[in-house]
C-alpha cells in the first residue's frame, strides 16, 4: 500500500477537507474566469482603407490602390499583400510574419502612409489602418422599430438612446445601419457656372473658407481671462445661399446665383427591415477584455427598461453572442460535476 493510500484511509476526515478545499477553490476560480467567445489572439494582418466617393474601380486602381501598394510593398517582415479596387473605395491587407509587433507595423504603415499622401487625389479621404481583432465582432444586435418617421428614429437613438447603452460598463462602440441622416445639398448650374466664369472648385474654396469658427485670443477683463472666437459655421440655408463666390467689379456673386440648395438626406446605401417595416439596426461591440456574457445581460436589462419607459420605439434582440457561450459553459459545468461525481 502506498504512502499516500495509507494516509487517506487513517486519516479520513483530513482527507476529506483537503478534497473540499479544492473543490471550493476550483469553484471559486471557474466563476472568476473571463469569458469570451473566442481567446485573445493577435494576428499578424492589417488592413488600409481609403475611400474616394463617386469614382469608378479602374480609376481606383491606377490614382490610389497602386501608389499605396507601391510605397507600403517595402514594409518590414512583409509576407503578402493584396489589394481590391471597388466604385468609391479602395482596400489593401498586409501579412507580416509571424511574431511580428502588429503595433510597431502599425507605426511602419503609418509613416509609409504619410509619405505618399500627397500622391493621393485631394478629394480621397485619409487612408484608414484597421487590426483584424475578434473584439470588433458585434455582441449584440438589435433592432429599433417606431411608427414616427425614419429620419425622427434615426436622430433619436444617435442623440439619446445610443448614448444611454454606451455609458453601459464594458461597452465599446455602438453603429447605426439603415438610419437616415440630413444633408444640405448644393447642386451647381453649370451654365450659371460658365456665365460667371466659376468652377466648382471656387464654389467648393468658397463654403470651407467662410463655414469656419475660428479662434480671437484672450481678453483680460480685470481678474477674467475671456476667451475670444470668431463665430462663422453656418447656422442656417440662407448663410449658405448668401455666401459670396467672387467679386465681379462692385457686385459680389453668391452662391444661390449659381446653385440652388437643397435640405436633404443622404442617400440610403443600407436597408433595414422587420417584417417589411423599415427600421434601424444597432451593433454593439465590447471593449477588448470585456466578459462577453456579463456585457450581453447588461445589454439586455437596458433594453427592457427602454422598452418599458418609451411607447413610441421598441427595441428587439436580433443575435446575442452570449447565449452560445451560455450554452457552452453548461455543457462544460455538466461534464465537470458528472466527471468529479464519477472519479469520487
Amino acid at each position: 500500500m502506498s504512502s499516500l493510500t495509507r494516509i487517506s484511509v487513517s486519516r479520513p476526515v483530513a482527507t476529506a477537507m483537503a478534497f473540499l478545499a479544492l473543490v471550493v477553490v476550483g469553484v471559486a476560480s471557474f466563476q472568476s474566469l473571463p469569458v469570451d467567445l473566442l481567446p485573445s489572439i493577435d494576428f499578424t494582418q492589417l488592413t488600409v482603407r481609403v475611400r474616394y466617393p463617386n469614382v469608378g474601380p479602374e480609376e481606383i486602381e491606377q490614382i490610389v490602390t497602386a501608389p499605396i501598394e507601391n510605397a507600403l510593398s517595402g514594409l518590414p517582415n512583409l509576407t503578402s499583400m493584396s489589394s481590391g479596387s471597388e466604385e468609391g473605395s479602395s482596400t489593401v491587407r498586409l501579412n507580416f510574419a509571424r511574431g511580428t509587433n502588429v503595433n510597431e507595423a502599425a507605426n511602419d504603415v503609418r509613416a509609409a502612409l504619410d509619405r505618399v499622401r500627397a500622391a493621393l487625389p485631394l478629394e480621397a479621404e485619409s487612408p484608414q489602418i484597421f487590426k483584424l481583432d475578434l473584439d470588433r465582432a458585434p455582441v449584440v444586435e438589435f433592432v429599433a422599430t417606431t411608427t414616427r418617421p425614419l429620419v425622427d428614429l434615426t436622430r433619436l437613438l444617435e442623440r439619446d438612446l445610443a448614448r444611454r447603452l454606451k455609458q453601459i460598463p464594458g461597452v465599446g462602440s455602438i453603429e447605426l445601419s439603415g438610419g437616415i441622416y440630413r444633408e444640405i445639398r448644393v447642386e451647381l448650374n453649370r451654365d450659371r457656372l460658365m456665365a460667371a466664369g466659376l468652377t466648382s472648385g471656387d464654389v467648393e474654396a468658397a463654403l470651407s473658407r467662410d463655414n469656419l469658427n475660428l479662434p480671437g485670443g484672450n481678453v483680460k477683463s480685470g481678474v477674467k481671462d475671456l476667451y475670444v472666437r470668431t463665430h462663422g459655421a453656418y447656422q442656417s440655408l440662407s448663410q449658405i445661399s448668401s455666401t459670396v463666390v467672387k467679386m465681379t467689379g462692385a457686385f459680389p456673386v453668391q452662391i444661390n446665383q449659381v446653385a440652388e440648395i437643397k435640405d436633404g438626406f443622404r442617400d440610403l446605401v443600407e436597408l433595414t427591415e422587420v417584417n417589411g417595416v423599415p427600421s434601424v439596426g444597432i451593433r454593439v461591440q465590447k471593449q477588448s477584455g470585456s466578459n462577453t456574457v456579463a456585457v450581453a445581460k447588461r445589454l439586455r436589462e437596458e433594453v427592457m427598461k427602454i422598452n418599458q419607459e418609451r411607447d413610441d420605439i421598441h427595441l428587439t434582440v436580433l443575435s446575442d453572442q452570449s447565449e452560445f457561450i451560455e450554452r457552452s459553459i453548461a455543457n462544460v459545468r455538466s461534464s465537470a460535476i458528472w466527471g468529479s461525481f464519477l472519479a469520487i
